[in-house]
């Protein structure tokens, strides 16, 4: 996978929403019609999912819909902060998902907060080994202050080649700066990624990801230029979002 996005520049389709409700009702029938026609098409889905508030938000809506065959349904976690237990990303997914469905997807692939970080590692790897050719369907990220997706922040070592697709990585920007996360590789080695930006200042990341002369290793999110199907969303009066 090469990191040169300047040479495998794709030009990603940009959605305009006027404010954050209109963008996650459109966020959710994205994704909705999405499973539809994987399903239709492969049989089971793979999403990876970043932690957002109007992600997840969204993702609540689509669990209401009692026609959904939730058992072809597999989530990834792109990525997880080390804290306790009950302020742990997985765990706000899984308050965000009614319990009947939680208990029926398929598979929830989590980075696993319980045990020692390279046996978390160990497990999410030989699941994703497991998988043939992409390893998954639909990757939803929202992207943060200085281009940061899942957890990879700027000027990062990691964000170079890595012969894992699971990686530890470290903020010094947060409390809590210890992280487990898919590296940029593995985000790539999706058919389709959807962006959210829907941060204060958005206008000034969009511009900065899209105009700016800065390098991807500066502004993580560069690298999904790289994608041949990227798909952004972002309002005009967005919301600021924290961790």
């Amino acid at each position: 996978m090469t990191f040169d996005y300047k040479k495998n520049y794709k030009k990603p389709k940009i959605f305009d929403f006027e404010n954050d409700l209109v963008l996650k009702e459109n966020l959710q029938n994205f994704v909705e019609n999405k499973l539809y026609d994987i399903h239709t098409q492969f049989g089971i889905a793979r999403i990876a999912l970043g932690y957002s508030k109007i992600i997840y938000s969204a993702i609540k809506e689509i669990t209401k819909n009692p026609y959904f065959d939730w058992n072809r349904l597999e989530i990834y976690q792109t990525d997880e902060i080390i804290v306790e237990q009950k302020k742990t990303y997985f765990l706000r997914l899984k308050n965000t998902i009614k319990n009947k469905v939680f208990e029926e997807i398929g598979e929830i692939i989590n980075f696993r907060n319980d045990i020692n970080l390279d046996l978390a590692l160990d497990f999410y790897q030989q699941k994703l080994d497991s998988l043939e050719e992409n390893y998954f369907d639909l990757v939803i990220l929202e992207m943060k202050e200085n281009g940061r997706i899942a957890s990879l922040f700027p000027f990062g070592k990691y964000l170079k080649h890595q012969e894992k697709s699971v990686i530890k990585t470290k903020s010094l920007d947060f409390d809590n700066e210890n992280r487990l996360s898919l590296t940029i590789e593995s985000l790539l080695n999706s058919k389709e990624i959807l962006l959210v930006i829907n941060d204060i200042n958005h206008k000034n990341l969009l511009l900065e990801m899209l105009e700016s002369n800065s390098s991807a290793t500066s502004f993580p999110a560069k690298f999904l230029l790289a994608h041949p199907n990227l798909n952004i969303f972002h309002t005009i009066n967005g919301i600021n979002s924290n961790q």
